[in-house]
């Protein structure tokens, strides 16, 4: 008959009863832990993928800022030589006319008057078109900055004489300055 002994009752008894787990358990623990794999394995793409996107983000304005920002300075400059040229030129036709009145001649304008004039209006338009385009995309302390040489530059432009035209150039520069200083502050450069 059945004859057990001790060591099968120790076996039995080592190894549990006859009953084990499903046999479609450990198919399912390992896709559970396939399936979150994946989970992560997209979370980490996606989180790497926005962060890459802001990044390129930031850099593709803060290169705008630049390009936007030298442009401002360039015209700055020349909108001050313009301003000279100009005022060179009516002080020219200003002698010139009254030499001519004083002789009994007409007086018509040379035309170096209305070139300068010319090219000191659009260098003041062309100035004014890239500083609204640089405040538009601009931190705040830039944009102040930019308020400041807007002005500055609108008081060159309507200047009614000399002095003011003179107050107007100084002041140009020192709002030109402080642009600069704004936008090296902006990307964290030292002067």
């Amino acid at each position: 008959m059945l004859s057990l002994t001790y060591s099968h009752l120790a076996l039995v008894h080592a190894t549990g009863p006859s009953s084990s787990a499903p046999w479609w358990g450990a198919p399912v623990i390992a896709g559970s832990f396939l399936v979150l794999g994946a989970v992560l394995a997209f979370v980490f793409n996606l989180t790497q993928e926005n962060r890459r996107t802001k990044r390129a983000n930031v850099e593709r304005w803060d290169q705008k800022i630049l390009d936007h920002t030298s442009m401002v300075m360039t015209t700055t400059r020349q909108l001050i030589q313009d301003s000279f040229d100009h005022e060179t030129a009516l002080s020219v036709f200003s002698e010139l006319a009254v030499d001519q009145m004083h002789r009994g001649e007409s007086n018509d304008p040379p035309p170096i008057r209305e070139r300068s004039g010319t090219n000191f209006y659009e260098t003041f338009d062309a100035l004014m078109g890239e500083s609204s385009s640089l405040q538009l995309i601009a931190p705040k302390g830039v944009r102040d900055a930019i308020n400041d040489l807007q002005t500055a530059a609108g008081d060159l432009f309507f200047a009614e004489n000399e002095l003011v035209r003179s107050e107007s150039v100084d002041r140009l520069h020192r709002v030109s300055a402080a642009l600069e200083k704004s936008v090296r502050k902006h990307f964290g450069i030292k002067d």
